[in-house]
């Protein structure tokens, strides 16, 4: 299996090419926009102003994991993780709930956590995220049998907002 980064270098690859295409064929009005948005459909690649709001988004991995490949939630922003494999809650809580808020600082509502690791550090990732954006907080739910992230969004205040496919 190759590693995320080569598959994040080729889809790069597929999405400069296009974005040439797209620069040359709307000049000269020379193929359709049906043509240019076939091909990225073919490639899954979002439109400009998609693409500038995920790189707006920032996904947060509550606790990496070398053996888990989590690329694809890319698509929903840069990814940065919260704490390293290594760490534990229980040797040193306030290090940690220190470290979540540092990162979590500017946590708001086109930002996404995506549940992974240790319990309670998700749980205080959840807490600090609430915080931070007045109780609401959007998690990306992993479904094994689809192999897709799904969208949740949760008020502390007023329940699950809405599940979107």
């Amino acid at each position: 299996m190759e590693p995320h980064w080569v598959r994040l270098g080729a889809i790069f690859q597929v999405q400069n090419v296009v974005d040439a295409f797209s620069r040359e064929f709307a000049l000269t009005d020379a193929a359709p926009q049906s043509i240019i948005n076939g091909v990225r459909e073919l490639f899954s690649i979002p439109l400009q102003s998609e693409r500038r709001k995920q790189l707006e988004s920032t996904v947060f991995v509550v606790q990496e994991n070398p053996r888990v490949d989590v690329v694809s939630a890319a698509q929903w922003g840069n990814l940065i993780a919260l704490s390293n494999p290594f760490d534990q809650v229980h040797l040193n809580p306030g290090r940690i709930v220190s470290q979540f808020r540092r990162k979590l600082r500017r946590y708001s509502d086109n930002d996404w956590l995506l549940p992974l690791g240790d319990p309670a550090m998700i749980g205080i990732a959840f807490a600090v995220a609430a915080d931070a954006n007045e109780g609401r907080v959007n998690l990306l739910k992993w479904d094994r049998l689809e192999k897709h992230y799904y969208p949740v969004k949760i008020s502390v205040r007023g329940g699950i907002e809405e599940l979107t496919t």
